[in-house]
């Protein structure tokens, strides 16, 4: 998804790094290798989780573990979302009224929810049947 890149001013193996994710991938969704590059290992959920805050880590190579020097970068990741999930109604599907109400009584008040967001997650209601026009949606 992106290439990070470090640069060492000492020669030899010294001047030689490697990365990894020192934090903010407890699911391990992220790989980096070694020439910096940043990919995901899985398919991202923006219902899931929508942001990634990961603290990436590059050291030198230098022959004695202990004298390795690193540095830092935070990378957020932010995922965009897609028309991936469909809407669900959160209202009772089922509706009684007396067989002499008026014209115009409100019958049923539907209600949906959508996880996607912005315009994916508006939600549009209309009958599949119209039952002679007896019914109608009122917005």
């Amino acid at each position: 998804i992106l290439t990070i890149k470090a640069t060492d001013a000492d020669d030899g193996p010294n001047s030689q790094l490697a990365y990894n994710i020192a934090s903010g991938d407890s699911l391990q969704h992220f790989d980096i290798d070694n020439n910096g590059v940043l990919s995901i290992k899985q398919q991202l959920d923006r219902e899931s989780q929508s942001f990634y805050n990961l603290l990436i880590r590059a050291h030198d190579l230098s022959l004695l573990p202990a004298s390795r020097l690193t540095s830092t970068a935070q990378v957020s990741v932010i995922l965009l979302d897609v028309n991936d999930s469909p809407p669900r109604f959160i209202s009772s599907k089922t509706a009684y009224m007396q067989e002499n109400s008026p014209m115009n009584t409100v019958v049923y008040k539907a209600q949906a929810t959508d996880p996607d967001s912005g315009p994916n997650s508006y939600v549009e209601y209309t009958l599949l049947s119209h039952s002679g026009n007896k019914f109608s949606i009122v917005t």
